[in-house]
């Protein structure tokens, strides 16, 4: 099913193993769905990633985005080789059940509830080779062996995070919460809006005001389930010591205010913490430093980035200070934000399309760093042209104007963003 401005909605792979069922026949396709896809494809099979986690806010449809991966890379005429590992883990990292798929059949080559039947542990689950990939919904309790490759798609999950300290292998994409107009257009092209009793737009942008930006509540079509869950939100703020609170957040190290603004991420009764904590974390950016690389860092960990790159003026940046003495200037205009455009001092793997072999590919022929690239790709004398074309270097000038354009685009984001400053008596 099709609609105008290009929002659609598929059918559902009901033979997928779910940590929660889904009960639809469809799903709405979300605007990110195609953009995050790319990303993941891009870290797995260009910078030779070994692992993905897609994670966000509970409820905003994680396992929703891992049926439209599943059903885009198995339709894919290059994946066709692929055998596809599905399981389903609980929130607790216990698994459910696991199914393996080769292209665009239905039927699953191998499928065993837990404990897994000798046959599929032995010939599926414990097989190995470059043409598997593993797609798992929920943290998994055990990591799989590099080199191969797969995408988990789960909420914030300590333990699974845990593993990922310090490993470059890894990689972390975080889904963007819901807006309300993109909630409602799901509900009209689901059908919701024509159910007996019907969700109505007022509904939703009640939830939303409530709930915020997930799905879970946003189109639930049970009355009975949201209210429940709004009487559990209830009973968590009436249990809340916000001044207490607030004193000991205030006195955590830095590291573990940042970890707690991510695992607040769309849990509504956290929402007033969470805000002061963003606070925080703003000003002791400005404190040791403020430059667009620590805002880009915090856009992206609250994942509003790319809605901003569009948008600039959908955040703001706000300085937090004393009232000034009578004998002491306002600041009065906006602040200059250093953002290193060229970005030439970094290492080459920071560009679009260059991961880890095209890397130790540049560093054998003594390009390290994205400078020495654009020297190269530039060659003004008759040695420099022939180590240019020895050395199959064309493909790197459209890589540098992609990744100038993306840096011209932060660079715009950054000078657009609104300034105010907030004096505290």
């Amino acid at each position: 099913m099709v609609a105008a401005a290009g929002h659609k909605t598929q059918k559902f792979p009901a033979m997928l193993p779910m940590q929660h069922p889904y009960e639809e026949d469809e799903f709405f396709v979300r605007d990110c769905y195609e953009t995050l896809y790319d990303e993941v494809i891009e870290e797995l099979f260009t910078k030779g990633k070994h692992c993905v986690t897609i994670t966000g806010a509970p409820g905003n449809g994680k396992s929703i985005f891992y049926a439209y991966f599943f059903q885009r890379f198995r339709h894919d005429p290059d994946r066709q080789h692929f055998v596809i590992l599905t399981t389903a883990f609980t929130q607790k990292s216990k698994i459910i059940q696991a199914a393996a798929f080769k292209g665009e059949r239905d039927e699953a080559i191998g499928r065993s509830v837990w404990p897994f039947s000798p046959e599929f542990n032995t010939s599926v689950w414990q097989a190995t080779g470059d043409d598997i990939l593993r797609l798992y919904d929920g943290p998994p309790s055990v990591e799989v062996p590099y080199p191969e490759k797969m995408v988990c798609f789960t909420s914030p999950n300590e333990n699974w995070f845990g593993k990922f300290d310090k490993d470059r292998t890894k990689q972390t994409l975080y889904m963007p919460v819901w807006t309300p107009a993109e909630l409602w257009t799901a509900a009209t092209l689901l059908g919701y809006d024509r159910r007996d009793p019907p969700l109505t737009e007022d509904m939703i942008n009640d939830r939303f005001e409530k709930f915020g930006g997930v799905a879970r509540e946003g189109l639930e079509l049970s009355e009975r389930f949201v209210q429940s869950h709004l009487e559990r939100l209830e009973a968590a703020i009436k249990e809340m010591a916000p001044d207490v609170l607030l004193e000991r957040i205030s006195t955590a190290e830095f590291e573990e205010r940042s970890k707690l603004i991510r695992y607040l991420r769309g849990i509504s009764e956290g929402a007033a913490f969470r805000g002061y904590l963003v606070e925080m974390k703003a000003h002791e950016l400005l404190v040791h430093g403020m430059n667009g690389k620590g805002i880009v860092a915090v856009l992206k960990s609250l994942g509003l980035f790319n809605n901003a790159i569009k948008h600039p003026r959908s955040v703001v940046l706000i300085f937090v200070g004393p009232e000034p003495k009578p004998d002491q200037e306002r600041l009065k205009s906006a602040q200059t934000i250093p953002w290193d455009l060229l970005a030439n001092s970094e290492s080459v793997d920071i560009l679009p399309g260059v991961g880890v072999e095209k890397k130790h590919e540049l560093e054998r022929i003594h390009i390290r760093t994205v400078e020495d690239l654009r020297e190269a790709v530039v060659p003004k004398t008759t040695a420099q042209k022939e180590f240019f074309k020895r050395h199959n270097l064309g493909s790197y000038v459209r890589i540098l104007s992609k990744f100038d354009r993306g840096r011209k685009s932060i660079r715009d984001m950054l000078q657009g963003i609104p300034q105010y400053v907030w004096e505290v008596m």
